[in-house]
């Protein structure tokens, strides 16, 4: 029987495997439209432009504004008014650059050249507290803050330190008197604590 069975599957696999073959002959031969519709193409217009022409370009001069009059420069000291409401002012005679350098200036008002904001204290920002602190202080010739002092508060003790530790780090430009740098005594400064809505 095992005889038998052999030539019946091969002849069952001829069989699949021409028909696989003309279902495959089938499918190809099948005429589709195009895929890809070709579209024609776009005419292109060309201008043509004689080789011995020139293009010329008319650009206006400039106009030169009106000269100038040479204004004379005078140099004057301004005056220097003092905490105490005194006015100082120079009384020598002015003596000229040497070497064509800038002109010396004798007297100068004490000038804030560098302020940082101070910190606002944590617990403050959690429990909503403004308030403000006046601090003392006086400038070196050197242009730096000594003997910070809190003046006054509100609220007492809430933003001492972080206007001590601000006001430390300010930089100004010193007081010139006759022409040297002099420390300043007496001034004070305001900070403001107040948290945006």
């Amino acid at each position: 029987m095992t005889l038998y069975r052999i030539p019946l599957s091969f002849v069952n696999a001829l069989f699949i495997t021409a028909c696989l073959l003309y279902v495959m002959y089938s499918l190809i031969r099948i005429d589709e439209p195009a895929l890809v519709r070709v579209k024609p193409p776009i005419p292109i217009a060309w201008t043509h432009v004689p080789d011995d022409s020139e293009v010329q370009w008319k650009i206006p001069k400039p106009k030169l504004p009106d000269p100038v009059e040479p204004v004379p420069t005078v140099l004057v000291a301004p005056p220097v008014v003092d905490i105490d409401g005194s006015v100082t002012t120079f009384t020598g005679e002015y003596q000229p650059p040497k070497h064509g350098g800038l002109p010396r200036i004798y007297n100068s008002q004490l000038v804030l050249a560098l302020g940082v904001p101070p910190v606002y204290p944590g617990p403050a920002i959690q429990k909503r507290i403004e308030g403000y602190v006046i601090v003392g202080f006086s400038v070196n010739a050197a242009g730096g803050v000594v003997d910070p002092v809190v003046i006054e508060s509100s609220p007492p003790g809430v933003f001492d330190k972080s206007a001590i530790k601000a006001i430390r780090r300010f930089k100004y430009k010193a007081r010139m008197v006759d022409g040297k740098a002099v420390a300043t005594t007496g001034q004070q400064y305001m900070f403001s604590f107040k948290l945006e809505d």
